[in-house]
């Protein structure tokens, strides 16, 4: 009777917990599963661009370790010793010697390691690292951080110290407070290191933007409206510069270009203000800091290339009386150049005719026109180095005008030099020029009707239309004239591949991204349809959180799927070409992820129901249960809930399941 009163009195305590227990509803049961991929996140507890860069860097790490390095994330071990469940986990990988497992059960507060002998951390030192950075996290914790404490172990980073002990809840306290400060002094070292290689990414890089985390994304993007409003104040400044040097009329450039800035960045600064706003879901809060940061980027480095410019003319005007020397000697050569091309065309017209030489006929005679032009130029510009400064603009446009001059001399005396040999290659190959051109045309015509995003199409319409003009010219009068249709047919073969170049790539990257969507899509559309199936014919069994999320992943799936209409359509509105796909395939993942919620919410919901039907209907049903309990919770280190994972496992770790062969284990909660 003493001994049922002792443990009676011994039990107390915990039944009142167990009855707080049992008015929560149970997690879902997750047993452990192969999985091809080294991350599994079956809780939904990792935004997708995290998601990525995690699952990158436990890539990495087999590749520099050669650990095979396994993190999971489930709603719960379902009773089953967080140890043991890791150490299946582990078997169901395979079970080699080079693994590691860190599970986390997310409603069961409890962490599961276990790893093999050749593997480069223990088991119980992958479960430190995990459980000091979620240790004291309270009711939002870091998923992602301790994902990456698992990798930073595996990596040899990881760890305050495998083998410290603990002498105490007082210790453990203390201990843990500085865990919690070292966690974060590691991933604020993490996230510099991250933004520091994000900063390489172009601006007009999407894809390679949207692999980011959401945490650098939002580093980038203050960056960038820190950066383009730095830059808008500047050029500013430039601006008023330039205009009192140069005049009006030579900055227009720039103040387009300012204007434009300005524009970018008030718009860019309200979306950063709609981020602190309303609740956003995450595929919308990544679209907007993505917009942000490739916006601003882009208008930033326009901005900077106008400034640039005048910054150039300024140092053009600086060395003003060196530039217009080299000129003069530049226009003395062009001169002697020239009467050597004027014997080269004598000497033409002896072995071909007169139409053979049509396109070179003239050259000599417009080089010395140019020429004279040039002169004149640098005579207009000399007197003005004596003005004041302000007044010596001037200068900056005879040096430009000369210069274009002495190119077109340069362009036209070439032409007659080499006039002979190319004569000749026009024979031989001008069918085939005219027909690799026409070709050339042909794939612009098809890249347009596909209207891939981010096309420049009036810069490919362009070269497209002078493809066309000179395929007919060349077809017309190549027999009489074959070195002027083959000068022109080059120039524009020149023109249309690098414009076919950048709509290529344009077209591959839209091939990509719509495949993309489209999976994401379907993906989503699946799990919405079995969320839908699941619910819809479980009347109220299912509570209102499963619906909430089914509708917010309806509303997702149906945002993403307007998304690709308008792209496919060609609907996209200006300026959002790169940001609008992105947008939409953030949303059609979010819509899978908030549908497979809602399913295991409502599964969750059911085995609630079930649990307490069966407790009504009588039976050893519910008395099992609660006894199974009690006996984990009185039964120690192999248990559930309670004992070496739970409140007891909270500080000092575990490692009841010590495997064979040299394979370690650990558990713990947090």
């Amino acid at each position: 009777m003493a001994a049922a009163l002792a443990c009676g009195a011994a039990l107390a305590l915990p039944v009142a917990g167990l009855a707080g227990l049992a008015a929560a509803p149970p997690a879902v049961a997750e047993a452990p599963r192969q999985s091809p991929e080294p991350l599994v996140d079956d809780a939904g507890v990792l935004p997708a661009g995290e998601a990525r860069r995690i699952a990158d860097r436990l890539t990495a790490v087999q590749a520099d370790t050669g650990t095979k390095l396994y993190v999971i994330f489930v709603r719960s071990f379902d009773g089953m010793g967080a140890e043991r469940w890791a150490a299946e986990a582990l078997t169901a990988q395979g079970g080699a010697d080079n693994m590691a497992v860190a599970a986390i059960a997310v409603e069961d507060r409890l962490i599961g390691t276990y790893a093999g002998p050749d593997a480069s951390v223990t088991g119980p030192e992958l479960n430190e690292a995990v459980r000091d950075v979620l240790a004291g996290s309270g009711a939002n914790p870091d998923w992602a951080a301790a994902a990456d404490a698992a990798v930073d172990a595996a990596a040899g980073g990881g760890g305050i110290g495998a083998g410290v002990a603990l002498g105490g809840l007082a210790a453990a306290g203390a201990i843990g407070g500085g865990a919690v400060a070292w966690s974060s002094r590691r991933r604020k070292r993490r996230l510099a290191g991250e933004l520091a290689a994000a900063r390489g990414i172009r601006p007009g890089d999407v894809a390679a933007l949207d692999a980011q985390s959401t945490e650098v994304l939002r580093g980038l993007a203050a960056e960038e409206l820190t950066s383009t409003d730095q830059s808008v104040r500047t050029a500013a400044d430039e601006l008023e510069l330039a205009r009192a040097e140069f005049g009006a009329e030579r900055v227009a450039d720039l103040e387009r270009a300012l204007a434009h800035s300005r524009s970018t960045l008030d718009r860019a600064f309200r979306l950063h203000e709609s981020l602190s706003g309303a609740e956003l879901d995450e595929a919308t809060r990544r679209a907007t800091l993505l917009e942000i940061i490739s916006t601003c980027g882009s208008a930033d480095e326009a901005l900077d290339a106008r400034a640039a410019d005048y910054r150039e003319m300024r140092t053009q005007l600086m060395n003003a009386g060196g530039a217009l020397d080299e000129l003069t000697r530049r226009c003395i050569d062009a001169r002697t150049r020239m009467e050597s091309a004027r014997a080269t065309l004598a000497a033409l017209r002896e072995r071909h005719p007169a139409e053979t030489l049509a396109s070179v006929n003239d050259n000599v005679d417009i080089a010395a026109a140019h020429i004279a032009e040039a002169e004149q130029a640098v005579g207009r510009a000399r007197p003005m180095l004596t003005l004041p400064a302000g007044e010596q603009g001037g200068i900056v446009d005879a040096i430009h005008d000369a210069q274009v001059s002495l190119a077109q001399v340069d362009r036209l005396l070439e032409a007659v030099e080499h006039a002979d040999a190319r004569i000749a290659q026009a024979g031989r190959g001008l069918p085939a020029l005219i027909d690799e051109v026409a070709a050339e045309v042909e794939e612009g015509r098809r890249l347009l009707d596909a209207g891939a995003l981010g096309l420049d199409a009036p810069a490919l319409s362009e070269a497209m239309a002078e493809g066309s003009a000179a395929v007919d010219a060349a077809r017309a009068g190549g027999d009489s004239d074959p070195l002027g249709a083959w000068t022109r047919l080059t120039e524009a073969d020149a023109a249309l591949d690098e414009q076919l170049d950048s709509a290529r790539d344009a077209a591959d990257r839209h091939r990509r991204t719509t495949a993309t969507l489209g999976n994401a899509i379907r993906e989503a559309r699946t799990r919405v349809d079995a969320a839908q199936a699941l619910i819809g014919t479980r009347g109220r069994i299912v509570g209102g959180d499963a619906r909430a999320l089914l509708h917010e992943a309806q509303r997702l799936l149906d945002s993403a799927v307007s998304g690709a209409a308008a792209i496919d359509a060609g609907r996209v509105p200006a300026g959002e070409e790169l940001v609008w796909p992105r947008r939409a395939i953030g949303q059609a993942r979010e819509a899978s992820k908030k549908a497979r919620d809602a399913e295991q919410r409502a599964r969750r919901d059911i085995e609630e129901h079930r649990e307490r039907t069966a407790y009504r209907g009588g039976g050893g049903g519910g008395s099992f249960i609660a006894g199974a309990i009690l006996g984990s919770m009185m039964g120690g280190g192999g248990g559930g809930g309670f004992g070496g994972g739970g409140f007891g496992g909270g500080f000092g770790g575990g490692g009841g399941f010590g495997g064979g062969g040299g394979f370690t284990g650990g558990s713990s909660g947090f």
